[in-house]
């Protein structure tokens, strides 16, 4: 409980701030509704992105992990060893992910209404972005439910910017 209380406490400052920019940037917009704190996205998304991107922070990591024994915090030859394995492959897994933001784009940016072969519409589209044959798409589009379910088709490519260095 005291690890959630050092992580929630200005995670929460944040998500607020992040909130109230927001409503900031619909106003300019013109838009006349209101962004609350109580929109699912602020409860789903925080946890998600604390896991993601602050968790593993040295000066976050070695709060919590802690050894068994003699409470002695994570070494930082151990730290390192962390950082250098998390960014192997990293250029399959980005190229897998960019493909998926790809093919949400092609799907929402579609103007047409005509029935498409859905299989034949991925293919298509993943061969003439050069995506070579060893890598698969993370997400194919017969369960891919981002294209109707919900989310904008924006999803993947904001989700990609924290990736990028």
């Amino acid at each position: 409980m005291e690890l959630l209380d050092k992580v929630w406490a200005p995670a929460l400052k944040a998500a607020i701030n992040d909130r109230d920019q927001i409503q900031q940037m619909v106003k300019r917009q013109g838009g006349k509704f209101m962004f609350e704190s109580s929109d699912w996205w602020m409860y789903t998304e925080l946890p998600s992105q604390i896991m993601e991107h602050w968790a593993t922070e040295p000066e976050v990591l070695k709060t919590y992990a802690l050894h068994y024994q003699t409470g002695e915090p994570i070494p930082d030859q151990l730290i390192e060893k962390m950082e250098k394995s998390s960014i192997f492959n990293q250029g399959f897994t980005s190229v897998e992910f960019l493909s998926a933001c790809y093919l949400d784009m092609a799907y929402h940016m579609q103007k047409d209404t005509v029935p498409v072969d859905i299989a034949r519409f991925e293919k298509d589209l993943l061969t003439k972005i050069g995506l070579i044959p060893e890598i698969e798409p993370r997400y194919h589009s017969w369960y891919f439910t981002h294209i109707t379910g919900g989310y904008d088709a924006g999803y993947h490519t904001a989700h990609a910017q924290p990736r990028l260095p």
